[in-house]
């Protein structure tokens, strides 16, 4: 049998981590192995990723090789039965953990007899031969990886073993950093320590582990073995015989008779005095150990020398007496008696028989009456070929409910948890969002969300679909549902209380909150409407409203409503019997404005028929002086199809084809929307943060169910998804003075939602 032994190479950060490696294991047969593991050595590579802990290695190792050595006689049922173990440990363990703390990865075990050797591997597993210029790779196909079903595929390979041959087993993260010709010249070097640094080399600092198992040659070669001659043992002492017994005599031995088949051995094998191996006489084909060398009469080996003849000892009584076996032979001398005794009865018995006289007696048998074939009913055999297939299909049918629905169910689960290990095994985040995808079509599409496992395997793939999507779950309040169809052009949040201009009826209206969170007590009352007389002028049709906090020479904090006539009206909560009317200064030619904004005591019209932007400075109370305009030469660009505004130092500009245009100091400043996952998004309201200048944007997108958030340069934060057809249909957003809370309409009502953390 060659000889071999093993090398290990662990590379971690860059160096050599000394001692063994967990995940290598070379081991020699137990005390009390099965029947068929006595001469075997069985080794193993295990690979589960960077993350594994050093435990999980431990319990996978422990549970492979003891199902090797308890596994009896059949080789290849034990290597198999050593990785169904590893898949079952390691499934175990993603079972009860959560997604980012699952483990996959591969093993290789090899199990080495005599001349021999048999290999098991399972998942990304790669294993290396080489002999001479032949180079092998194992396997020659991707397996699924290790630990992703409570079932595993399995493929055994043989090799038939010579002096020479390398085997090398390496982790995934060697296969992927080096190439198949880079790892075939490192396993031809010449040496196990050369192949080491090879291999380091060609790892280009990737962490790796293999394991290298080398039948190194040994002895001269065959020209020099042949030569050899045979060195006759001496023959033993001479033994004094015994006397012999009186009562038996061994008769002699036969002389034994020469092989024709064979030919006499070479003269030098009787006069030279060097040994000759049994392995070097089997690779001969001249000289077999098992054959008697022949010469023209029966050769003793003793007479090639010069000493004494060899005189065997004759056996005792009791080595005679058995040999005879006295007690078997009278067994069957009785037996024998006992036989012809019974024959000799039974032919006297006969004879007398037939010698009397008399007719000879002789049991009558009964003959049987045969039966007539009955008439063929053809109707009832027609019948019968109708209902046997019927019968067939019926019982097919009730077997399949009744187990393949199970079966089925395993088939789904086990191709899910195959595409939710290759999504946790490849970094490229589109690559891992198609493979999370395809988990929930295999799953719906088998209406198995619902179904315990497979309902956590779903969740695990929304949950890291939205990890790369940017999606933060929400769980918005109803605060009020108006029964009727409110169409709303703006909303303010102050307090606790809650101010809509519904287009719809040409009002505004008021809804009070009891507290932080819950529902809007009472009903929604109007404190303004088109066409009503207020302070001896008539109120026309609404355009938008706005909170004017203090500033500038602004000094109170009351809601601001905006009609077509370019007339101010002023509503205090703590005075909601009262609505103040405020004369706007004029501007250059026709205003027509479509959205207002305030921001430190300063009043801004947008006006898309100017291509303007209009800003009143506060002064005695109110706003009497003329605008100016907020873009000295006129907008950079048409703003025709503006719809709404923003402002929190900044001025946003929603347009009418769902992109954001932003200004500041009447310049306009760079925002491109970027980052922002499928569907492109088509923005229809916006809200900025009153209590924070320069601060993320808030966006409601009608081409999705979602709100999205976008940082001052238009990078993408984060979306906000709640339950499908809550975000249906939003008109407007808002966030409260201390922007902690985000409020919205929608088709179902009005919502709010607390503003969660953003990245």
């Amino acid at each position: 049998m060659p000889q071999f032994h093993t090398e290990t190479l662990r590379i971690v950060r860059g160096e050599r981590a000394e001692g063994a490696p967990s995940a290598v294991a070379v081991l020699t047969p137990p005390l009390h192995p099965a029947r068929g593991r006595e001469s075997e050595t069985f080794a193993m590579l295990l690979d589960l990723g960077k993350a594994a802990p050093s435990r999980l290695y431990r319990q996978v190792r422990e549970e492979s090789a003891q199902a090797f050595w308890a596994t009896p006689v059949a080789v290849t049922a034990a290597l198999r039965r050593a990785v169904i173990a590893a898949n079952k440990v390691l499934y175990q363990h993603n079972l009860q953990v959560a997604g980012p703390a699952r483990c996959y990865g591969a093993i290789s075990c090899a199990a080495v007899r005599e001349e021999e050797l048999f290999l098991a591997q399972a998942g990304p597993a790669r294993a290396y031969v080489l002999r001479g210029s032949d180079w092998e790779q194992f396997p020659q196909e991707s397996l699924p990886p290790l630990g992703a079903g409570a079932y595993t595929e399995v493929r055994v390979t043989y090799w038939p073993i010579r002096p020479g041959d390398r085997l090398l087993l390496v982790s995934q993260t060697l296969v992927r950093a080096a190439s198949a010709d880079g790892l075939r010249r490192a396993l031809s070097l010449p040496d196990p320590t050369a192949v080491r640094d090879g291999l380091e080399q060609i790892a280009a600092g990737e962490d790796f582990t293999a394991l290298l198992m080398d039948w190194a040659r040994e002895g001269p070669p065959a020209s020099e073995r042949r030569r050899r001659p045979l060195t006759v043992p001496p023959p033993p002492p001479a033994v004094e015989e015994p006397v012999p017994s009186p009562l038996v005599e061994e008769p002699a031995p036969p002389p034994a008779q020469p092989d024709s088949h064979v030919p006499p051995p070479p003269p030098e094998l009787a006069t030279a005095s060097h040994p000759v191996e049994a392995s070097e006489l089997a690779q001969d084909p001249v000289i077999r150990v098992w054959e008697p060398v022949q010469e023209e009469e029966p050769p003793q080996l003793w007479e090639a020398t010069a000493e004494p003849e060899l005189v065997r000892p004759r056996p005792s009584v009791q080595e005679r007496l058995a040999r005879l076996n006295l007690g078997r032979r009278a067994r069957r001398v009785g037996l024998g008696l006992k036989a012809t005794a019974a024959q000799t009865g039974y032919g006297l018995k006969t004879l007398f028989r037939r010698t009397l006289p008399g007719r000879e007696r002789r049991p009558r048998r009964r003959q049987r009456e045969r039966r007539p074939p009955p008439a063929e009913n053809s109707r009832l055999m027609i019948g019968v070929a109708a209902v046997i297939p019927i019968l067939i299909a019926l019982l097919t049918l009730w077997a399949w409910l009744s187990f393949g629905s199970a079966v089925r169910r395993q088939q789904v689960l086990h191709q899910a948890q195959v595409e939710a290990a290759l999504a946790q095994q490849t970094a490229d985040p589109a690559e891992q969002r198609g493979h999370w995808e395809t988990v929930l079509t295999i799953l719906a599409a088998a209406n198995m969300t619902d179904d315990p496992e497979g309902g956590v395997l779903a969740a695990e793939a929304q949950d890291a679909i939205d990890e790369l999507d940017g999606v933060i779950r929400v769980n918005p309040t109803l605060l009020w549902s108006p029964g009727v169809e409110v169409s709303a052009r703006r909303m303010i949040v102050h307090d606790l209380n809650i101010f809509l201009l519904d287009t719809e009826h040409h009002a505004v209206v008021q809804l009070t909150m009891p507290g932080a969170e819950g529902q809007v007590a009472g009903e929604a009352p109007a404190i303004l409407t088109a066409g009503e007389e207020r302070r001896g002028q008539q109120v026309a049709s609404l355009v938008d409203m706005t909170w004017d906090k203090p500033g500038g020479e602004w000094s109170v904090s009351q809601l601001v409503v905006l009609d077509s006539a370019s007339r101010l009206w002023l509503y205090d909560p703590a005075w909601q019997e009262t609505v103040e009317f405020l004369p706007l200064g004029s501007a250059q030619g026709e205003v027509q404005p479509v959205a207002m904004a305030s921001f430190e005591g300063r009043l801004y019209l947008l006006d898309p028929g100017a291509n303007q932007v209009w800003r009143y400075w506060a002064r005695e109370g109110g706003y009497p002086d003329r605008a100016e305009p907020y873009f000295s030469t006129g907008a950079p660009f048409s703003l025709a199809s503006a719809r709404d505004m923003a402002i929190d130092g900044n001025v946003y500009v929603l347009l009418g084809d769902g992109s954001i245009a932003k200004f500041f100091a009447g310049e306009i400043v760079p925002f491109d929307v970027t980052g922002v996952p499928a569907p492109a998004p088509h923005f229809v309201a916006l809200a900025v943060s009153p209590a924070e200048s320069d601060g993320p944007l808030y966006l409601a997108d009608g081409a999705a169910e979602r709100l999205v958030v976008l940082d001052p340069t238009g990078a993408f934060l984060a979306q906000l998804r709640a339950e499908p057809g809550t975000l249906v249909g939003v008109q407007v957003l808002a966030l409260d003075e201390m922007g902690d809370r985000l409020f919205f309409l929608a088709d179902g009502g009005l919502y709010d939602v607390p503003v969660p953390p953003l990245p």
